[in-house]
């Protein structure tokens, strides 16, 4: 079948998750990435991330491990944390990291995810609406992500340099607005 995803959603809940990355990281808060399982399009993924300040990656395409966030264990296939949990999650495949979307739910860390048509956009901070399968669509959100933060670093060493304070929101008022995922206004066609 194929699947119908309103675009204009996508834009505006695209754009209210890469300003709350941005002014996460702005913040100096950390994002923990989890990319798909694919070896391929983890590669892509992860060439983008190794650019990216404040992001933890897996190293490897791997599960999840359960209780990683809610027992607050650090395992060998999380890129360490400092002893410190992530500031937010960054989840390019919604359906295959429901645990830890749960996990950090259940913790209080802010979500932001591709959620494609078979997911609970309930579930997630700030759902983006999007296709979650298409190496082109993952890098193009993993590349605005991965500016977005890029952007709040800057301007966060600006400021540290002397420079003019530009932001005058935080990231947790950011959060506290966090859209709450009613974009259902896609629908199931199927092939004829």
């Amino acid at each position: 079948g194929m699947h119908i995803i309103n675009l204009d959603r996508t834009v505006l809940m695209l754009t209210q998750a890469l300003r709350f990355l941005r002014e996460l990281t702005y913040r100096d808060g950390r994002v923990l990435w989890l990319g798909p399982r694919e070896l391929p399009q983890h590669e892509v993924i992860a060439k983008i991330v190794a650019k990216t300040p404040n992001a933890l990656f897996t190293k490897t395409p791997s599960k999840w491990v359960s209780g990683t966030l809610t027992n607050g264990v650090v395992t060998g296939r999380i890129e360490i944390f400092d002893y410190k949990l992530p500031d937010a999650l960054f989840v390019l495949d919604s359906q295959r990291n429901s645990i830890a979307i749960a996990e950090a739910r259940e913790v209080g860390i802010p979500v932001v995810a591709i959620v494609d048509t078979d997911c609970n956009p309930d579930k997630v901070t700030y759902p983006i609406p999007g296709n979650d399968e298409s190496t082109r669509a993952l890098h193009l959100y993993a590349s605005l992500a991965s500016h977005a933060m890029a952007d709040g670093a800057r301007i966060l060493r600006q400021e540290q340099t002397g420079g003019e304070r530009i932001f005058s929101s935080t990231a947790k008022r950011a959060a506290s607005s966090a859209p709450h995922a009613d974009f259902r206004d896609h629908e199931n066609a199927e092939d004829s």
